[in-house]
């Protein structure tokens, strides 16, 4: 007996577009419609007709199944069925899924309004926002309102189209305001290689699928400079704060767990070191300015556009009339240097001086003079270290002007590392053809290196550490405090030990912070611009220790909490071997951003769990998904899990 419309429970799905992104989709559909008993076996895809070899592109796609157009070599389900006729694809559908150029909505949701099923619901896959005289305005929102009112979500992610055609493991966040709707759409969306979460915020969600466009130009700024891993990876982790900033600013309710899912942090991610706009704005950089984003999208992207720069524009307009700009340096930057002709370099300037200009000398106010530092342990971390804490210590009066530095002694081109260092003020071991400040001062005596110290930094394997602080607690000055940058943990019989707290015990009970940070050693000795974070537990030490470590293009954030910060610098080396699997297997920017932000979370579980304390905004540091990223993408432990897989 035939089912009627009337009996039939089954949710009748329509596809309205069918480009890259709508054909990866309509696989993952298709093949969901086809095994779910909860939706009609065939899904109707609007297609705008064109004429491909000849053919019609609906009759290539139902009779070849494929679209050779957007997405050549990828077969489509037989149930997907393609229509020219956009009232007809629609006709009677329960659920429409929206994804195509939001240009495009301007009619269309007036002429498919009357055809839909009563109660359809809708679900936009479209990236973007649309701005008008008023201000922002939701793409969701727009065919909410042109739809007569109809129940939108909205789906963003790490999803590079070909990837997930390919069936590449990836994730998606859904952003519902109804909690059963949303669940039902992750039934429709969710597959073994592309998972789907779901989270009760559209807004936040939606936008972050805008704004990470406008991040991306200043990743491409920073690849068309040449600089290294530990800017970039700083110049996301600034972008991703102006992103919440911006996001809680107009929609209050939106809660940071939306920043940690896939359309937060991986999308970010997969945007800026892949994708149109980071493509865009390091060709742009390269041109030295003399071609326009509009040329350069001819040139690169074959008809294809890109959406940082629109962004971009109507995102300082609507700061600059609620005047806010100052709080968005990154934001009003990347504007700047693409509309204004500001240099590149003032990438750079306009962020460090929004942080510089809160860390000078007076902001700390310690009422403290003359702390002695010393520094215990001289590779290439602590060479590079020195380079800042020597400057720092010549141009402020609350430490000695003289800072002493445990080296190793070893014998390189026949002299002693510790002559060749005091006499050449260079480490050629370990940091070849970076100088040292001259009031470094090394010293192959531990004891004599660290007597009446005020302030022990240690920056040397952990291993080293036995027996190290029994010979030198007695010598340090009374009230002696310590900061380790040494990343990793101790695991004994017990379990899990900070090297913070090894270190503690070994010297009576000294007060310990930690420094971790995105900071490979090599870009920090050449000054190029990065960050770090201080877990502290005395907050007066913590702001000692910043004015110590601080300078113009190492930038430093102080949180009370070591263990966060501390284990932070511990796990990340773990994801970053699942990141080297990745890359070994040949798989795609968005099977590694998901690894990357499944990491992310385990490492906040893992460490939330040990350390209940421990708050959500110490991952959104520089020890937390700046590190991670460096880790992911450069660092040895990345390196040798590729080869591994190899």
């Amino acid at each position: 007996m035939k089912r009627t419309r009337e009996f039939d429970q089954r949710k009748q799905v329509a596809i309205v577009g069918s480009g890259a992104w709508g054909s990866a989709i309509a696989r993952i559909i298709g093949r969901n419609c086809q095994r779910l008993d909860t939706f009609h076996s065939t899904v109707k895809q609007w297609v705008f007709e064109e004429t491909v070899n000849g053919r019609k592109l609906t009759d290539i796609i139902n009779q070849d199944h494929e679209n050779p157009k957007y997405m050549p070599g990828q077969k489509l389900p037989h149930n997907v069925v393609a229509d020219p006729d956009i009232c007809s694809a629609t006709k009677d559908a329960d659920i429409l899924i929206f994804v195509l150029p939001h240009q495009f909505l301007n009619g269309l949701c007036e002429k498919i309004k009357a055809s839909v099923a009563p109660g359809c619901i809708g679900i936009s896959l479209i990236k973007g926002v649309h701005f008008d005289e008023q201000g922002m305005v939701l793409i969701s929102d727009m065919i909410k309102e042109g739809m007569g009112g109809m129940d939108m979500s909205v789906l963003m992610g790490a999803n590079l189209a070909p990837e997930v055609a390919a069936g590449q493991f990836c994730e998606a966040t859904i952003g519902c305001r109804d909690e059963t709707n949303g669940t039902l759409l992750q039934s429709l969306f969710h597959d073994p290689n592309f998972h789907v979460a779901v989270r009760k915020d559209v807004p936040g969600v939606e936008i972050c699928g805008a704004l990470k466009n406008v991040v991306a130009l200043g990743a491409g700024f920073v690849d068309g400079m040449g600089l290294g891993d530990n800017t970039k990876a700083a110049i996301i982790r600034i972008g991703m704060m102006e992103m919440k900033r911006f996001i809680q600013s107009h929609y209050p309710e939106v809660e940071d767990a939306t920043f940690f899912e896939s359309c937060g942090v991986a999308d970010l991610i997969v945007t800026c070191y892949g994708g149109r706009n980071r493509k865009c704005a390091e060709a742009f950089v390269k041109a030295g300015g003399k071609k326009s984003f509009d040329e350069l999208e001819a040139e690169l992207l074959n008809g294809q556009k890109i959406q940082g720069t629109g962004t971009a524009v109507e995102v300082v307009k609507i700061l600059e009339a609620e005047g806010k700009l100052e709080e968005y340096p990154l934001f009003n930057s990347i504007h700047g240097i693409a509309f204004e002709g500001k240099p590149i370099d003032s990438l750079l300037k306009t962020v460090g001086a929004s942080v510089s200009r809160e860390m000078s000398p007076e902001h700390f106010d310690l009422n403290l003079y003359g702390k002695k530092v010393a520094i215990v342990g001289s590779g290439a971390w602590g060479s590079a270290i020195a380079r800042i804490i020597g400057r720092n210590c010549q141009n402020l009066s609350c430490f000695q002007t003289e800072v002493r530095q445990w080296v190793f002694e070893e014998t390189v081109n026949g002299r002693k590392l510790t002559d060749i260092i005091n006499q050449d003020h260079e480490n050629p071991k370990y940091m070849p053809g970076q100088k040292l400040p001259h009031n470094v001062v090394a010293d192959p005596d531990i004891c004599s290196a660290t007597k009446d110290a005020d302030i022990l930094i240690f920056v040397l394997p952990h291993q080293f550490l036995n027996g190290l602080c029994e010979k030198i607690k007695a010598s340090v000055a009374p009230g002696c405090i310590g900061i380790s940058l040494i990343k990793g943990v101790h695991f004994d019989e017990q379990g899990m030990v900070l090297i913070s707290d090894m270190i503690k015990e070994g010297m009576g009970g000294m007060d310990m912070s930690v420094l971790m940070g995105a900071n490979l050693a090599p870009e920090v000795a050449a000054g190029q611009f990065c960050e770090a974070t201080i877990g502290c537990r005395d907050e007066t030490n913590g702001t000692l220790l910043q004015s110590l470590f601080h300078d113009p293009n190492f930038h430093v954030a102080v949180r009370k909490d070591v263990p966060g910060v501390e284990i932070c610098g511990a796990l990340k080396n773990v994801v970053a071997l699942g990141a080297g699997f990745v890359d070994g297997m040949g798989l795609g920017d968005n099977t590694k951003a998901a690894i990357i932000r499944i990491g992310m979370m385990e490492m906040k579980r893992f460490i939330q769990s040990h350390y209940p304390e421990v708050e959500d905004a110490t991952f959104f540091e520089s020890c937390g998904v700046a590190d991670l990223i460096v880790t992911c993408y450069g660092g040895r432990n990345r390196k040798c899990a590729e080869a591994f897989v190899k």
